[in-house]
């Protein structure tokens, strides 16, 4: 029996009930399309009205086939999603009996709170330059090298698809990344532990911009391979979240790193009885 509104019979089925793809709806249609066979069907059920614009756009991203949509009985909507593309379904693919929807609320259970905390137990010491914790810091050459060569991965498939605007974005991410190496050996120059982790959360916030700033990349070359003509205004929003990452965010690394090269002791030259 084919599933309500669509053409085709689905091999597995859920209710998403409300949520969004940003909530756990993506989650739970990965659960149940990773078993299925290539060519396979699920169907999902939603009421969440988001899903209509999001749920294509998560299947031309993932290389899936949004077969059909079609409205049920009340303020569902059904939507039939193939494992990869249609094409490649079988009639060999044994029909699959729907699941149930899982639950969506738990019962709720009595709370009793104690008279009083437990003591808080001692926290371990972290050496400095341990392996956890701030002592992590500053991040060693190979971290740094994996980063600089996924970077430069990406540089070459921009320059392919001739995306200059992302082109121009990787080498400002690289001239990034460069001063983060930079700023990393004149900190093991120093030799001095106690300064140079007086700026942790500068340095870390560099670093973690740089990587952000390639996540961005990576998402906004992801776009322009897949997107459509009808599809432009999802490629032109992810190029323009870059953008903005890049034009507002990207250009505080140098302010951060400065600060940390400087080897600056205001937070060390703190008294306990100044507070």
């Amino acid at each position: 029996m084919n599933g309500p509104g669509h053409d085709h019979a689905p091999d597995a089925s859920f209710d998403g009930g409300d949520l969004d793809c940003g909530s756990g709806l993506l989650l739970l249609i990965r659960s149940h399309i990773d078993p299925l066979p290539r060519g396979g069907l699920l169907a999902i059920l939603s009421t969440e009205i988001s899903v209509k614009e999001d749920l294509p756009a998560w299947c031309r991203l993932t290389g899936n086939e949004l077969v059909s949509v079609a409205a049920t009985t009340g303020k569902a909507t059904s939507f039939l999603v193939c494992k990869g593309a249609l094409a490649e379904r079988s009639t060999s693919i044994p029909a699959r009996r729907a699941t149930a929807a899982p639950p969506l609320m738990h019962a709720a259970r009595p709370v009793s709170f104690r008279d009083r905390l437990p003591e808080p137990s001692l926290a371990p010491s972290i050496p400095p330059l341990a392996v956890m914790g701030m002592g992590s810091w500053p991040r060693p050459r190979w971290m740094l090298q994996a980063v600089h060569d996924r970077l430069e991965g990406r540089l070459e498939l921009h320059a392919m698809d001739h995306a200059r605007q992302l082109e121009r974005a990787g080498h400002r991410n690289e001239a990034a990344l460069a001063q983060v190496a930079q700023t990393t050996r004149a900190l093991y120059a120093a030799g001095d532990v106690q300064r140079t982790l007086a700026n942790a959360t500068a340095y870390l916030e560099a670093f973690g911009h740089v990587v952000l700033a390639w996540i961005w990349l990576d998402q906004s070359l992801a776009a322009s391979r897949n997107y459509r003509d009808a599809d432009s205004d999802f490629f032109h929003g992810k190029w323009q979240a870059c953008r903005y990452f890049f034009v507002h965010e990207l250009p505080k690394v140098d302010a951060w790193l400065d600060l940390v090269a400087a080897l600056d002791t205001t937070t060390m030259d703190m008294k306990n009885e100044w507070f």
